[in-house]
């Protein structure tokens, strides 16, 4: 409840200080070039989302950068997609990796694990298997665009 009202207050404050159009105008220099502004969100959700939960890292970075990204020619819908998904990575990686954590209570029952021992690493490892191929389609939503947009795209027609 709180980071919810921190958070309306943050946007608030955004938007009367004009803070998100002069980021936005400083910004311009980078967003000029796609794939190193790209590769920039990419690279700052990793880190973001290593510390903060999915909510959080949502509430607090998306009024700062939906203007800078919509002026960097993005649509926000694909914006609202790519933030997802890297709020779900955030969610598999350590240190925090609030999902392992959630797996690793899951397979404790002996329903589940048949009996076996099975560590907080263990469930790490296999989660990590499943990063990099979340980046390959961050990575393929970058060069596609299209494939976020396509099905809204269709019902607004």
């Amino acid at each position: 409840m709180f980071l919810i009202i921190g958070a309306a207050i943050f946007s608030r404050l955004l938007a009367v200080t004009g803070a998100a159009q002069w980021l936005s105008a400083e910004m311009q220099v980078i967003s000029d070039n796609p794939v190193l502004f790209f590769f920039m969100l990419v690279i700052l959700y990793l880190v973001i989302g290593t510390f903060m939960d999915a909510i959080a890292m949502m509430l607090l970075t998306v009024p700062l950068l939906l203007p800078i990204v919509v002026n960097a020619g993005y649509d926000p819908i694909w914006f609202g997609v790519f933030v997802v998904l890297m709020a779900e990575i955030g969610l598999l990686t350590p240190p925090v990796g609030m999902l392992v954590f959630i797996g690793h209570g899951m397979v404790q029952n002996p329903e589940i694990n048949m009996g076996q021992k099975i560590s907080l690493p263990d469930v790490f490892t296999g989660a990590m298997i499943f990063v990099p191929l979340a980046l390959v389609v961050v990575v393929l939503i970058g060069l596609f665009p299209s494939i976020v947009t396509w099905l809204p795209s269709l019902a607004a027609q």
